[in-house]
């Protein structure tokens, strides 16, 4: 995962909010801030930081990649987490 390790990253505290799995596709990426943006399938885009990616040895995690995740809730609102790519 070129420019993606997430050594040191601090986790961010998410509560799963719905467990059912959701697909979409990476829209954004920061590898410098660690975070991202994912699109799902009905046109919402949710944040997410790179400590909540699951397939961190996948090379094909970059924008236009198709992923699956889960809703997840913080501070800040909803995000995605345990993202994956398919």
């Amino acid at each position: 995962m070129a420019g993606m390790s997430h050594r040191g990253a601090k986790a961010i505290a998410v509560e799963i909010v719905d467990t059912s799995p959701k697909k979409g596709m990476i829209v954004r990426l920061n590898s410098e801030k660690q975070f991202g943006f994912v699109c799902a399938g009905n046109g919402d885009q949710y944040f997410f930081h790179f400590s909540s990616v699951k397939d961190t040895k996948n090379k094909k995690f970059k924008v236009g990649a198709n992923v699956k995740f889960r809703l997840g809730g913080n501070k800040k609102g909803l995000c995605a987490t345990y993202l994956k790519v398919i």
